[in-house]
């Protein structure tokens, strides 16, 4: 089956990659019923608390979520298995993308609400969650927040968490084993983005407005796979957009294993 990929303000440009009929239609159809019942589907409350299925009585498709190795797609290297999540605030796309991942593993689902009630509140986003999670997306005020904060809360659950800043070579290689991998980034394809630095406590920390997360799961030559949490989408973009952008962070990225 062939397939193509959306375009998106993220910067993506149309691409097709081939999969075997019978997999991509089974795993089409439950990943839909699977995002549809999961306590994280955009379709939940945000008041309920957010549970493993199994653990509400619905269907069981952590089956679809275990590990797997990255399977090579002409010259593209993708992992399978990626679940689709959208955040449910306005500014929760850092929890939603690592939920996604703890999804992926099978293990404990860490939700968006489990990281709102668990990680501080701090004008310094390496330290907490600046601003307000349901305000506007792009200013620095009401902001988000930046990978260390994530991992206390993702330990506590049962994961490994490692944050590391650093390069495409990383990048490619913790795909190659099979890790899908949180990225920070800015939003706009090729949109330059205003950065600067504050100081709080005597501690000095950059902010970048049009802050967003996504999890990269695949990559060819040309470009990454990413999945895109703002909608849940899944993307292409190009290396020489991504970079960039994801530089405006100096490549700042959260991997997340089980213990």
């Amino acid at each position: 089956m062939i397939y193509w990929k959306k375009t998106h303000c993220l910067g993506a440009r149309p691409r097709r990659t081939r999969r075997k009929l019978a997999r991509s239609s089974i795993l089409g159809v439950l990943l839909t019923v699977a995002a549809f019942l999961s306590p994280l589907s955009p379709f939940s409350s945000p008041s309920t608390v957010s549970q493993p299925s199994a653990s509400l009585g619905l269907p069981d498709f952590s089956f679809l979520f275990r590990p797997q190795a990255a399977a090579a797609h002409g010259e593209a290297v993708v992992i399978e298995g990626v679940p689709s999540i959208k955040q449910r605030y306005s500014l929760s796309c850092e929890y939603a993308a690592a939920a996604a991942v703890t999804l992926f593993w099978g293990g404990e689902v860490v939700s968006q609400d489990h990281f709102i009630s668990e990680v501080p509140t701090h004008p310094n986003p390496h330290l907490g969650f600046r601003g307000d999670i349901n305000g506007p997306h792009g200013g620095t005020r009401d902001y988000g927040v930046y990978a260390e904060p994530l991992v206390p809360v993702l330990e506590a659950h049962g994961y490994d968490a490692t944050v590391f800043y650093g390069g495409a070579a990383r990048l490619k290689a913790e795909i190659d084993d099979g890790h899908p991998v949180v990225v920070w980034l800015t939003t706009g394809k090729a949109t330059p983005r205003q950065g600067f630095y504050q100081t709080y406590a005597g501690e000095r920390f950059k902010l970048v407005a049009y802050e967003h997360t996504v999890v990269v799961y695949g990559y060819d030559e040309a470009g990454v796979y990413l999945m895109d949490v703002g909608d849940g989408g899944r993307y292409y973009t190009e290396w020489e957009s991504f970079l960039p952008r994801w530089g405006y962070f100096d490549e700042m990225a959260l991997l997340i294993h089980p213990k």
